[in-house]
């Protein structure tokens, strides 16, 4: 049950997310407060950006800031769940400004399903 709820609050973020207006605000390259990045550089699991002190809705705000400081004037695509070895990821799939497509992978255990 609390893997349901969980799943539906995770989607009603990325649906908001995703209706949010392309442009990217200054709000939108500022880490929220208290969450730091470790890990590598997002190019695949083994490389996944980890996303430490954060809350189910920051950290899915401080994967567009961690994009959004690496790829400016990029174009949100789809946003995925995934789990592999006991951890929880997020793909995020992106447009650079230059139309070059990426897909950037965030190691969320630390904070998913944690309300």
């Amino acid at each position: 049950m609390r893997n349901a709820i969980t799943a539906l609050i995770l989607m009603a973020v990325v649906v908001i997310g995703c209706h949010r207006a392309q442009s990217v605000s200054q709000a939108d390259t500022v880490t929220p407060a208290g969450v730091s990045y470790a890990g590598g550089d997002g190019s695949s699991l083994v490389q996944a950006v980890v996303i430490k002190g954060a809350t189910e809705s920051s950290g899915v705000h401080a994967e567009y800031v961690w994009i959004a400081q690496r790829y400016p004037g990029y174009r949100r695509g789809t946003q995925s769940l995934r789990a592999s070895d006991g951890k929880e990821y997020d793909v995020l799939e992106f447009t650079t400004a230059s139309g070059e497509r990426k897909r950037v992978y965030f190691d969320i255990t630390d904070f998913f399903g944690k309300l």
